[in-house]
């Protein structure tokens, strides 16, 4: 067990490196360009928003009336979202592709959980339990692409739920 000398040590140390340059590449900041509803390239960086997956931009979804451009409507939705504010995104995880997983703000709202709300995207449990109650509401309320028959992004290709 670490004395308190050796972990006040250890704090010095982790509280210098948040002026490092180390830290400040935690950050992005800047306009985005949407990729897709879970994907945004920001400061030349490409960024999956944490926590969420949305369907591609060629998913279609299911209505009464036969199927809609569910992807491209969730990127719309989220473009629209952005418009021409300023993103800030804070570095969660990076996939070995290179791509960097992040909590993205607009204004201080989270966009993972907007997208959620919304029902543009749903909860990735496997990574985080954080997002399930917004999930949850739109899932309930019927949003976006709760409205009717949705087959989760990583069935789509197989069109099985």
């Amino acid at each position: 067990m670490p004395t308190a000398i050796a972990r006040r040590a250890c704090l010095v140390l982790w509280l210098g490196c948040l002026g490092s340059p180390a830290a400040a590449a935690q950050e992005l900041a800047g306009r985005a360009m949407v990729i897709s509803a879970d994907t945004i390239e920001v400061a030349g960086s490409r960024v999956r928003l944490h926590g969420i997956d949305a369907p591609g931009r060629a998913q279609t979804c299911r209505r009464d009336d036969g199927t809609w451009d569910c992807g491209q409507q969730a990127a719309l939705a989220l473009q629209r979202k952005i418009g021409d504010r300023p993103v800030r995104c804070t570095l969660r995880d990076r996939v070995t592709s290179g791509i960097i997983i992040a909590s993205c703000l607009v204004d201080g709202e989270d966009l993972s959980l907007w997208l959620l709300r919304n029902g543009w995207a749903i909860a990735e449990v496997y990574y985080s339990y954080e997002h399930t109650r917004a999930e949850l509401l739109a899932k309930t309320e019927r949003r976006g692409i709760w409205a009717d028959g949705f087959v989760r992004s990583w069935n789509w290709p197989r069109g099985a739920d």
